[in-house]
């Protein structure tokens, strides 16, 4: 049972593609990679705005993992 339009693979060096979408993975490396950087920066955000609420609290940054909820 062929899953290609190729009955021989005797001439590996004629057939120039195997995969879908060739070309595309620098785009989506690059992709992954801002999307990464994106997320890093929004949690470290989110990570300082709730250690600035428990020490608003009072609450020293040492035990800030206790008041965390």
């Amino acid at each position: 049972m062929a899953t290609t339009p190729y009955t021989s693979y005797e001439s590996l060096g004629d057939i120039s593609v195997l995969y879908p979408f060739p070309g595309s993975v620098t785009l989506l490396c690059l992709l992954c990679i801002a999307f990464w950087i994106v997320w890093q920066i929004m949690q470290i955000g989110a990570e300082n705005k709730h250690y600035d609420e428990i020490k608003s609290k009072g609450h020293n940054v040492s035990s800030a993992d206790k008041y965390s909820s």
